[in-house]
C-alpha cells in the first residue's frame, strides 16, 4: 500500500505562474520617487523570469540579475551572479521540466517595487503559499526577498504484513 510521507519545511525559491498574463492588472503605473516600473514592464519581467525557470534555463534566469543583485531568503543571503546562480541551479532540481505547475495568485507593483504571492505543485514538492518582493533597477532584479512553505513529498511502498 503506498504511503505518502510529507515533511514540511521552508525552502527558498523563486517561481511564478505563466498564467500571470491571464490575471487582470491595472494598466497604469503607480507614482513613486525615482525610476518607476510600469505594470506592463513588471509583468514582462516576471513572465520572462517564470518562463526561464519552468524551462530550466539557468542562463535565461540569470539574465534577469546583475552582478550587484542580492537575493535574501530564509536559507541565507546570496550576493552577485555566482551565488544566485548556484542557488537557482539547486532549486531547479525541485521543479522538473514539463512536470511543474506554478500559479500566480497576486501581483502588484508601485514604482520599482513588485510584490507577488503564488503557489506550485511538482512531483517532488508542493508549495501552498509563497511570496516574493522584488526591487527593479534598470530593468533587472536588483534586490529580491522570498519566503514560502514547501512540502517535500516522499513516496515509499509499505508492504501489508
Amino acid at each position: 500500500m503506498p504511503i505518502i510521507m510529507r515533511t514540511t519545511f521552508i525552502v527558498s525559491l523563486l517561481t511564478l505562474s505563466l498564467q500571470a498574463s491571464a490575471h487582470a492588472f491595472p494598466s497604469q503605473a503607480s507614482e513613486c520617487a525615482g525610476p518607476t516600473v510600469t505594470n506592463d514592464a513588471a509583468r514582462a519581467l516576471i513572465a520572462h523570469h517564470v518562463q526561464a525557470f519552468v524551462s530550466n534555463d539557468l542562463d535565461a534566469v540569470m539574465s534577469d540579475f546583475t552582478s550587484e543583485s542580492i537575493l535574501i531568503t530564509r536559507d541565507g543571503t546570496f550576493k552577485g551572479l555566482d551565488a544566485i546562480r548556484a542557488y537557482f541551479a539547486k532549486l531547479m532540481k525541485l521543479f522538473p521540466l514539463s512536470k511543474s505547475k506554478l500559479m500566480l495568485d497576486t501581483m502588484s507593483n508601485t514604482g520599482n517595487l513588485i510584490y507577488i504571492v503564488w503557489h506550485a505543485e511538482t512531483p517532488l514538492v508542493t508549495v501552498p503559499l509563497a511570496s516574493d518582493t522584488i526591487v527593479v533597477k534598470d530593468g533587472k532584479i536588483h534586490q529580491h526577498t522570498f519566503i514560502g512553505e514547501v512540502n517535500m513529498v516522499e513516496r515509499r511502498e509499505v508492504s501489508d504484513r
